[in-house]
């Protein structure tokens, strides 16, 4: 994951200085602070240094420890797909778990290489197949199959899914030509749902995150009015949503669910997965060839799995790491919500609180917000004592919470 860093340039005001503006009551207004809050502004600094590129024995080493890093290698220093996996492990964290199509566009940025390794890998086993969604971050938590539903009719493997007018599903080749429904997430009221014509299952995917954001996925989907009257409006009895299973694992033990392959087809041989950097689409290739690869540095963080008030999370996480977990950016706030989801409680807090006395909210770290991801408009809440804590569900959203709540939280390591 290869991802622009948010940074807060200008002077900073410290947490010491704020707790003592705090303490002493000072009747600071924002308005006050205009002269010096202009000093403070947020720029997208895209990570040029990022990668570790080897040729031959040589190798360019990240000027940035918080990057997730790439590893490719010329002719004379390719990998098998384990030798890879292995050299990555060794030097980095592991093969490139790839989530987005936003990390897609920096590998295929990244060097001019035709294919390269990443960390997916195929073991060739039905019954390791697992549900998944097309739409990165939704994660399936029921299942509304049909009677009898799913059933590999006649012996034939059925990795993806359509749905009919009732809202049940059904499995079926993916090679299958059949309507399909996209979701747009940039759209209003019923236009969020689009309903096309006959596509595969592969092409119809590509179709919607190319023209709109993804195929229909996830119960809130699918449950929508909008989209429940909308598909009640045509005879057509069956059609595509982001439903699909694989046996496709990856290396560090991710369910990350992104995939993007060229043709996705029934085929459960063992593989090894390559991205090929001008297409930016996936292919599976024969784990023994020897490729150039891509590796990940892991941002250091860890979830601490004590509910506490955000106070004393502070205090235990400063006195045994490096203070609460700040998030300035979608890559860290990526690993944070991977860690969110092993949480024991329903949400775990974060190095965010809003500042009375300055009218505003700051990271522990002294940065400003310039990233964020408030679970609605209504966020943040600006009052006295309040703090935040992330969601362990999915989206992971940021929702602002009272400080003598007790939840699980995040530091930030040294």
């Amino acid at each position: 994951m290869l991802q622009s860093r948010q940074t807060v340039r200008g002077a900073h005001v410290t947490r010491k200085w704020r707790e003592e503006a705090e303490e002493s009551g000072r009747d600071v207004r924002r308005g006050l602070l205009t002269g010096h809050i202009q000093q403070f502004h947020c720029v997208s600094l895209q990570l040029l240094n990022c990668l570790c590129f080897i040729h031959s024995h040589i190798s360019f080493i990240s000027q940035s420890k918080d990057a997730v890093e790439s590893v490719s290698s010329r002719s004379d220093g390719q990998k098998t797909w384990d030798e890879a996996r292995r050299y990555c492990r060794e030097n980095y964290t592991d093969l490139a778990t790839v989530y987005d199509m936003n990390d897609i566009q920096r590998l295929s940025d990244s060097v001019h290489e035709d294919e390269a390794w990443i960390g997916l890998h195929n073991n060739g086993s039905q019954d390791n197949r697992v549900w998944r969604w097309s739409l990165p971050g939704v994660e399936v938590t029921r299942e509304c199959w049909d009677n009898g539903q799913p059933n590999d009719q006649l012996g034939a493997a059925e990795n993806c899914v359509m749905i009919n007018n009732n809202n049940e599903w059904h499995d079926a080749k993916c090679s299958d030509v059949r309507p399909f429904i996209c979701y747009d997430d940039k759209k209003q009221s019923s236009k969020k749902y689009r309903i096309h014509s006959q596509k595969t299952w592969s092409e119809a995917q590509k179709h919607c995150r190319e023209k709109h954001t993804d195929l229909v996925s996830g119960l809130d989907q699918l449950r929508d009015n909008n989209f429940t009257s909308e598909i009640k409006k045509f005879e057509v009895h069956f059609w595509w949503i982001g439903l699909f299973r694989d046996s496709w694992r990856w290396s560090d033990g991710s369910k990350a669910s992104f995939r993007n392959w060229e043709s996705f087809e029934d085929d459960n041989s063992e593989k090894c997965a390559v991205t090929l950097l001008q297409s930016q689409k996936w292919d599976s290739r024969d784990c023994g060839d020897n490729k150039p690869f891509f590796c990940y540095k892991e941002e250091n963080m860890i979830l601490i799995k004590e509910e506490k008030t955000w106070d004393n999370a502070s205090d235990y996480c400063i006195k045994n790491h490096r203070g609460l977990v700040s998030i300035t950016d979608s890559s860290q706030q990526r690993w944070a919500a991977m860690k969110a989801k092993e949480a024991d409680t329903d949400y775990v807090w974060l190095g965010l609180r809003y500042t009375c006395v300055l009218d505003l909210w700051f990271w522990v770290n002294d940065e400003l917000v310039c990233y964020n991801n408030w679970a609605s408009d209504e966020e943040p809440v600006e009052e006295c004592y309040m703090a935040v804590a992330m969601s362990k569900v999915e989206g992971h959203e940021w929702h602002t919470r009272s400080e003598t709540e007790k939840f699980n939280f995040i530091c930030a390591l040294h």
